[in-house]
């Protein structure tokens, strides 16, 4: 008995070819997604990590806290990428108000991404990342701080909503950064990603 053997043809080729390709360009694409996720998740460590630096900086000098509250408006003035720079507080004096001024330009310097670089360059922990600080007195004299943090996503979502009885401070808090990273939108176009947390202490002014 014969056997017959006999090599692909060309069309078998090709056909191959073409199923390995498919696969390879799906591949890719799941790749660039997963490394879009993974600096997505990153960015948001980072903002978190500044935003609880702040928020350790006014407890442990709540004497100055009002220096801190830079962010008056909704999301503005920020630090950071904002053009914004500290500006020296004068309503608190001694080693208080300095210690405000200090805090207050170091966390511009960390949001700007002093603290990370390489070949002399500065690299930034986050894509424009801008910071807010907000202050209200409450009815019980307490004092009610929130601080936000804003940077550019990698991929367009919805804008971030408003929880119910939220306060003038947190309202300010997580308008960090608003309209700064294209036209704020419900429509799945917002590129702005915020974190953002309140806390209240006794007032001690």
């Amino acid at each position: 008995m014969r056997n017959f053997q006999r090599g692909l043809t060309m069309v078998e080729t090709l056909v191959t070819l073409i199923i390995v390709l498919s696969g390879l360009l799906g591949l890719a694409g799941v790749q660039a997604k997963v490394m879009q996720a993974e600096l997505e998740l990153y960015q948001r460590a980072q903002a978190l990590d500044l935003m609880y630096d702040m928020v350790t900086r006014i407890k442990a000098n709540q004497k100055a806290g009002r220096c801190y509250a830079i962010t008056t408006e909704s999301g503005a003035p920020a630090l950071g990428a904002a053009s914004v720079r500290p500006t020296a507080c004068s309503s608190v004096a001694g080693t208080s108000g300095v210690l405000a001024n200090s805090d207050l330009t170091d966390w511009d310097s960390l949001l700007r991404g002093a603290h990370e670089s390489s070949g002399g360059g500065k690299l930034g922990v986050m894509v424009d990342a801008r910071g807010c600080v907000t202050r209200q007195t409450n009815s019980d004299d307490s004092v009610t701080y929130g601080v936000g943090v804003a940077w550019r996503g990698v991929n367009a979502t919805n804008f971030p909503t408003y929880p119910a009885g939220i306060t003038a401070a947190a309202k300010r808090a997580i308008d960090c950064g608003r309209n700064q990273y294209g036209a704020d939108a419900a429509s799945g176009a917002e590129l702005r990603r915020v974190v953002w947390t309140t806390f209240s202490v006794a007032n001690l002014m």
